[in-house]
């Protein structure tokens, strides 16, 4: 479905005062001015677009491009974020973009350290350390390989695990 930012005046209700459950179809009332705009689902819902389709497409976890783009201001966005309604759900969106994030700077890390760069090494180094470490950052017991040859093969290893697993995700 393609979308059109709407006009910034239609995030502003009487008096300019900026809206946030109106903003939604979901909070539509039965003969109320239709100002909804978007759908708090995760997917499109008729000719509203879901909000959390266009959070996680521009994937900007400083959320600053998302709101210039699709609300009237940041303190609209707070508001929304802040709302009682909304706050669960912002905060789980939060957590999909961040595990989205992150997904996307592992394959970069596992590409970087299967290349040819400078940085391979660092990149191949920086996997080992950070996936033999437990769940609060102390390190493994596991030995730390001494030669080159022994590192590139367990970041192999590695590697391989994580492809692995993200198939079975």
């Amino acid at each position: 479905m393609s979308f059109s930012t709407p006009s910034k005046n239609r995030f502003l209700g009487k008096g300019g005062v900026r809206l946030v459950r109106q903003l939604f179809v979901e909070n539509r009332s039965i003969g109320e001015n239709d100002t909804a705009i978007y759908t708090m689902h995760r997917e499109d819902e008729g000719n509203c677009p879901s909000l959390y389709r266009l959070y996680m497409e521009v994937g900007d976890i400083t959320e600053a491009r998302f709101v210039s783009l699709y609300l009237y201001d940041w303190q609209q966005w707070e508001s929304i974020a802040k709302n009682s309604w909304y706050k669960d759900e912002i905060a789980r969106w939060r957590t999909d973009l961040k595990a989205k994030v992150m997904g996307q700077l592992v394959d970069t890390l596992i590409e970087d350290a299967h290349s040819d760069s400078r940085s391979s090494k660092s990149s191949a180094k920086y996997l080992v350390d950070k996936l033999s470490r437990g769940a609060k950052g102390k390190p493994a017991t596991a030995v730390v390989p001494t030669n080159e040859e022994t590192a590139t093969k367990i970041t192999h290893e590695i590697a391989e695990d994580v492809k692995r697993l993200r198939l079975v995700n």
